[in-house]
């Protein structure tokens, strides 16, 4: 899961390291001057997973909004878009926390955020906040919020400033809000995990395959092969729910292991369960 995770620092906006040099020919400080903006502060209940409809990728548009003293409007930063081996700018990873050197201390900044549900687009440029796909049609987001526009709350909950030699990162933020029709809530039961020393096959012994059944649910049991996954949709966001999982040797009616699997329900995802090893049903 993402909270329980260090995030690697990903530095947009051409990664310029600041320093400064004083008389005499030595070099001073050379940490960079950095405004950051972390997934963490902003997800919520949206999962950072490998699973349809889970948050995969973000954009960041930074706004520099002048000092206390002297404030003026809103100016944008190019978005927190990075070149890639092809020479293509990808958005960050929906593990990975965005800074940007481009800015001025003494200066205060708040955030607008843009996150999508796939890891395969590229923007249309350097700097450029707008997606697109590998036919190059444009890619709305899925969710949007924004950090550092809290108002009435701690003065944390505003805009930051930016200080030399310090990585400062926007607090603050609103929670994601849909900005796309939503995947269905839902729950995917795969074998992987479970199989310990068993196979998927058609052999003696091994398992052709599986069906899983909601427990406490009237609705009949769904099947899939050995190496597929089972999805179970409709459910409530923020339940925890438990599945009971049968396999079965290839030609058989009754299933010869079981396991069980369990899931809190994501709103707006199908996630995957994790499941016990299966073991062998006695006659």
């Amino acid at each position: 899961m993402l909270r329980a995770r260090l995030l690697p620092l990903l530095v947009t906006s051409a990664a310029l390291v600041l320093g400064c040099s004083v008389s005499g020919g030595s070099t001073g400080p050379t940490t960079p001057t950095l405004i950051a903006v972390s997934p963490l502060d902003f997800t919520g209940d949206v999962p950072c997973v490998d699973a349809p409809g889970a948050m995969r990728s973000y954009v960041v548009t930074l706004y520099d909004l002048g000092t206390a003293e002297a404030p003026q409007e809103p100016f944008a930063l190019p978005s927190s878009v990075v070149r890639q081996a092809d020479d293509r700018f990808a958005p960050a990873h929906c593990e990975s926390a965005a800074a940007f050197s481009f800015v001025v201390p003494g200066h205060r900044y708040d955030a607008e955020i843009e996150a999508y549900d796939r890891d395969d687009l590229h923007a249309l440029g350097a700097g450029s906040r707008k997606l697109v796909d590998a036919t190059g049609s444009y890619v709305p987001p899925r969710w949007t919020t924004t950090c550092g526009r809290k108002q009435g709350g701690a003065a944390s909950e505003g805009p930051v400033t930016a200080a030399w030699y310090l990585t400062r990162f926007v607090r603050g933020c609103a929670p994601l809000e849909t900005a796309q029709p939503a995947t269905p809530t839902g729950v995917s039961i795969r074998l992987d995990d479970s199989l310990g020393a068993l196979t998927c096959g058609e052999g003696p012994d091994q398992i052709s395959a599986f069906s899983v059944k909601r427990d406490g649910s009237d609705e009949p049991a769904q099947g899939a092969g050995c190496a597929d996954s089972v999805e179970i949709v409709g459910l409530e966001a923020g339940t925890s729910y438990s599945f009971s999982v049968q396999a079965f040797e290839a030609g058989a009616s009754k299933p010869r292991w079981a396991t069980q699997c369990h899931r809190k329900a994501v709103s707006g995802a199908v996630v995957p369960a994790a499941c016990d090893l299966l073991t062998e049903l006695s006659d």
